[in-house]
């Protein structure tokens, strides 16, 4: 019974070993830096899209200014990246073999608009107990 039972574990654990080499073999990776264009600082927070025939992902960019996909399908995607305040990145077409990684560094322009004219505005608050009182002070008194 024993050699049985010691049979099955080997057998086991060459199963587990092969399917971790076949997880291992088919993970492929997209990663790159995001950065401003003119001073090379990380858009921490920047969202990085790709997609490849209907399937689409997402990733943040973290603190490093690194976003990074792991386990996606081997293929072509198209990847385009947004930032508040930066104009929307040209789509870049990736090309992620079996097994390897992509790597694809992105600089951002900024959406400079110029203003032509700024116009500042005050009104008077009439809901505080200042402008309460002083409205009860030019009442007409009443005989």
């Amino acid at each position: 019974m024993k050699p049985l039972l010691l049979i099955f574990k080997k057998l086991y654990l060459v199963i587990a070993l092969l399917i971790c080499c076949s997880a291992i073999a088919n993970a492929q990776t997209i990663k790159g830096n995001v950065s401003d264009s003119k001073t090379s600082d990380p858009l921490i927070g920047a969202t990085v899209h790709i997609e490849n025939a209907g399937v689409s992902f997402n990733a943040v960019v973290k603190l490093d200014g690194v976003y990074l996909f792991k386990n996606i399908p081997a293929g072509t995607y198209l990847l385009q990246v947004r930032y508040v305040g930066y104009k929307t990145s040209q789509q870049y077409t990736v090309e992620v073999p079996a097994g390897k990684t992509a790597i694809l560094n992105v600089a951002m322009l900024d959406n400079q608009t110029a203003l032509n004219e700024v116009a500042i505005i005050e009104h008077i608050s009439r809901e505080s107990d200042n402008t309460a009182r002083a409205d009860e002070k030019k009442m007409p008194t009443i005989p």
